[in-house]
């Protein structure tokens, strides 16, 4: 395979994701969880255009001779010449949402945003995955919205499940839990299909899009306020690398992040000592399957979770994520060094051993699910960080901090993230002032959530070093009533 390089300088996104979390607001928060991977954008728009080759004042990948894959206009190198060129690496939901809440709280000071997303543009993204959004997520979700009317908070709620509370099963002991403090289901591809039509609907060219593009190495340069970005792209056959920089780049390439390896902290994510096995499965299939059988498969209510308890060691929950469609999920005692399966095939075999029969709700949906589209892997966190800013890279979303499976906050948090950030950005006199303001404000509340979150899940499951806890009544108050972004003024 051939390799190129060119360097054009420009002047110019773990989920038992929020399974059954519902339980929080009443007593303890249950179970939660996180994705496997971080999807990419997946529809056409009149921006998002075939790939091609660009011209020498396209902007950021310069000269045809790259050969980049790109969707969407770029500014000439002379346009805007004083507003920010603005990186964001990672497509994820936390990506596309700092996308949004940038261009809507800053539009004076933002000339361009580019998204890159390390996957292909064609690739299979988060249709396995069901998530939670809490009303602290939902509030700064309607509040970005609203900036620009651009519907993004309609559509999500369109296709969402509202969730009013969670059917426990725990060692025979059931009981039904009601909650009022706003949550929605809704599956991982539906929310970022959403997100990205929000951005779609700005057809000025502002946004762009690059998929297939990986981060390969990033620095902050010396004696000028800019972020160079090295980037790998396959063209055919061949890999180029191309040469990027910008006045502010957001990571939001997950929680194996690159960017936070190499310019904060190289700690790698801490195993939990568990995985999770996972898939979505249509209502309908349920529904048939349970016609004259003696096992009542979910959804059992169209607005309540389900979550079972029958063993120690396994935990196994249920999430409405649309009125079509179930998310189902179950957790098992796995160092991370022991091996899960080698494809969905094997891990729908292990589901279907006696090791879960005492799950026959679980067996039967799994029987229902075809192999391939069963998603597994170990589940890890992140431990707390000190900064989430070096020079002109911030960290957001679970880049800067995701966490163990125990409380549906991870996607919040990243919501949240995205508001602050662009907040903090058109409030303040400059970037460093903003970034440092975005930090003060971010990292305490999201660090209680952290601790909060750790000591939720099973003790044996706790790795955090810090013990500080909250009561859980004052801790719900500190979490639902989260108001918004803080304006620096």
């Amino acid at each position: 395979m051939r390799r190129r390089r060119a360097r054009i300088p420009t002047s110019t996104l773990w989920c038992f994701v929020c399974v059954v979390a519902t339980a929080a607001a009443v007593a303890a928060v249950s179970i939660a969880g996180i994705g496997l991977g971080r999807p990419g954008l997946l529809e056409n728009g009149r921006i998002w255009r075939a790939s091609r080759r660009l011209s020498s004042v396209s902007g950021i990948c310069g000269a045809a001779r790259t050969g980049c894959r790109v969707y969407g206009e770029l500014p000439t190198e002379t346009e805007n010449s004083s507003k920010l060129r603005v990186g964001i690496i990672g497509g994820g939901i936390g990506g596309l949402a700092t996308a949004l809440a940038l261009r809507s709280y800053c539009p004076e000071k933002i000339a361009h945003i580019d998204i890159f997303e390390k996957r292909e543009r064609n690739a299979d993204f988060g249709k396995g995955t069901g998530l939670m959004l809490w009303k602290n997520g939902l509030k700064v979700l309607q509040q970005i919205d609203e900036v620009q009317s651009l519907g993004v908070f309609d559509s999500m709620i369109k296709n969402s499940v509202k969730l009013m509370g969670t059917e426990m099963d725990s060692f025979g002991d059931k009981k039904s839990l009601r909650v009022d403090s706003g949550m929605v289901g809704i599956q991982w591809s539906a929310f970022h299909k959403t997100l990205h039509d929000g951005i779609k609907n700005w057809d000025d060219g502002s946004i762009t899009l690059h998929y297939d593009h990986a981060c390969r190495d990033i620095a902050n340069l010396k004696d000028v306020d800019k972020v160079q970005i090295t980037f790998e792209s396959r063209d055919g056959e061949e890999m180029k690398e191309i040469m990027c920089e910008y006045d502010l780049v957001v990571a939001a390439d997950g929680i194996n992040s690159r960017i936070r390896s190499k310019l904060f902290d190289d700690t790698p994510p801490v195993p939990q000592g568990r995985a999770i096995f996972r898939a979505v499965i249509e209502n309908s299939k349920a529904e048939d399957a349970s016609k004259g059988g003696d096992i009542k498969l979910p959804p059992n209510k169209d607005d309540q979770t389900l979550m079972c308890l029958r063993d120690p060691k396994k935990i196994v929950a249920f999430l409405p994520v649309s009125n079509e469609a179930t998310y189902w999920a179950a957790t098992i005692h796995k160092d991370a060094n022991e091996r899960l399966a080698k494809d969905g095939a094997e891990a729908k075999e292990l589901l279907l051993s006696a090791e879960y029969e005492m799950y026959p709700e679980l067996q039967k949906m799994v029987e229902l699910t075809p192999p391939e589209k069963i998603f597994y892997n170990h589940l890890k966190q992140l431990e707390p960080l000190a900064t989430w800013v070096n020079r002109r890279v911030v960290l957001m979303g679970d880049a800067a901090h995701a966490m163990i499976p125990a409380a549906g906050q991870g996607v919040g948090m990243a919501v949240e993230d995205a508001q602050q950030l662009a907040v903090s950005l058109a409030g303040c006199k400059n970037i460093d002032d903003a970034l440092n303001h975005y930090e003060t404000v971010r990292i305490p509340r999201v660090t209680q959530v952290q601790i909060q979150n750790a000591q939720d899940a099973r003790d044996s499951y706790v790795k955090f070093k810090k013990t500080s806890k909250l009561d859980r009544e004052e801790y719900n108050r500190f979490l639902f009533g989260y108001p918004g972004a803080t304006d620096p003024s």
